[in-house]
């Protein structure tokens, strides 16, 4: 039992050292992206108030759903098969 004291003494020890560089950064991503200017991150793309599309981010989603279906396939298939014999 005091070993495992110990451990997690030493573990939690360690996680407090190392991770206290993290405090020592000045500026937030937050403020390097946006300016560090509140609501600049909520501006609309067009101006001008025409309607238009969203952009193509590139993801085929037939892909992704043909993933899907093939986990959950894989997923009825193991269940069915660890199943014991009735």
């Amino acid at each position: 039992m005091r070993s495992r004291i110990a451990t997690f003494l030493i573990c939690f020890a360690a996680m407090l050292a190392l991770a206290s560089p993290a405090f020592a950064q000045t500026s937030s991503p937050t403020d390097e992206t946006y300016g560090g200017v509140p609501g600049n991150e909520i501006r609309k793309s067009d101006p001008s108030g025409e309607g238009g599309s969203l952009p193509f981010s590139g993801s085929e989603l037939w892909l992704v759903a043909l993933a899907g279906a093939g986990l959950a396939g894989a997923g009825i298939v193991v269940r069915r098969s660890t199943r014991p014999s009735a």
